[in-house]
């Protein structure tokens, strides 16, 4: 009665029929519940790569560090099988990178025995504690974005074909002003005046685009000028990223100061659950870490794999930020 019990979501994620594990979780089934093996639901989701089951699953309530009967939790098995946004939403998670299962082997041992080196190389940033909190893929709810997103490494090619665009955007509508961005872009790289695209779709989507990558690239006068041209402070690029997710990751403080006068949120989530205070705890960023605390940001935020910024701030052995963080949380 037990297994049969617990079939149906199981099932369900097997089969990555969305439609039904939304309804199995509003009905409120167990998303912990473990089938043969030990096995989650996240676990399947997990060795399946499906991101949107997988995100509808976490944000349920399931644990990201869960082990099955053979000690692989789901950034084992999401490693083992090359699913490189699912092992960054599970980093960012705050999980345990170097948990063993029970042959004594890591996540990233296990990509290395399968030869999946983006995923051996994240994995073994995460462990070294080397680098910034990586960033998650476009979700699948943001097709404009992607179609800009995919389009960046044509015009670094100078490979504009028409045929490769009406494969990534929208409509027509959208195909010809994707077209007229890439060679806008292609432009103003050989000092052109550029000619923005007019679709609406796409012009909204660059626009959100484009002020991310001023802030990733820190550059202030290109973000001052687009905050003046009211740009939305708090659009979601990749993985939930808001542009203050990456000031505070890595970017520049006085950017960061900017984004924040201008009303960007300090409490957004990204896919991972993570809060601007979050990564600026990840990545040891103490000025962004008392910026954040003295606008007000929760302190006691935990992201999906239940962990505060403190705990992730003593994870990485960042002390000083920790001790702040701390304090912050018991003042």
């Amino acid at each position: 009665m037990f297994k049969f019990s617990v079939a149906p979501l199981h099932q369900a994620v097997e089969k990555g029929d969305a439609e039904a594990v939304k309804a199995m979780i509003a009905e409120r089934s167990d998303v912990n519940a473990r089938k043969y093996g030990g096995m989650t639901p996240l676990h399947f989701a997990a060795a399946a790569g499906d991101q949107r089951i997988f995100r509808m699953l976490v944000e349920a309530g399931a644990r990201l560090d869960a082990k099955n009967h053979a000690g692989m939790t789901p950034l084992h098995l999401a490693a083992y099988n090359n699913h490189l946004d699912i092992v960054s939403w599970l980093i960012l998670g705050g999980v345990d990178v170097h948990a063993r299962n029970h042959q004594g082997k890591t996540a990233s041992q296990l990509a290395v025995d399968k030869c999946h080196a983006d995923v051996a190389k994240i994995l073994s940033e995460a462990e070294s504690g080397a680098g910034s909190a990586p960033n998650l893929s476009i979700s699948p709810e943001e097709p404009e974005a992607l179609a800009i997103s995919s389009l960046h490494p044509m015009v670094e090619k100078g490979d504009i074909e028409i045929e490769i665009v009406k494969s990534i955007v929208v409509d027509d509508s959208d195909v010809e002003a994707a077209k007229r961005f890439a060679e806008a872009e292609a432009e103003s790289k050989s000092g052109s005046a550029p000619r923005m695209p007019d679709s609406p779709r796409v012009s909204q989507a660059l626009r959100r685009s484009s002020l991310h990558k001023a802030v990733e690239k820190g550059d202030i006068e290109a973000v001052k000028s687009m905050l003046a041209e009211e740009s939305d402070v708090n659009a979601t690029r990749y993985g939930g990223m808001t542009p203050l997710h990456f000031a505070a990751a890595g970017g520049d403080t006085g950017i960061f100061r900017m984004l924040m006068e201008a009303g960007a949120c300090p409490d957004l989530k990204n896919n991972g659950g993570m809060t601007p205070l979050h990564l600026a705890a990840y990545n040891n960023r103490i000025d962004i870490v008392n910026m954040l605390i003295d606008a007000g940001a929760d302190v006691h935020v935990t992201n999906y794999g239940r962990k505060t910024p403190s705990q992730l701030a003593v994870d990485k052995c960042h002390v000083d930020v920790a001790k702040i963080l701390s304090e912050a949380e018991s003042g």
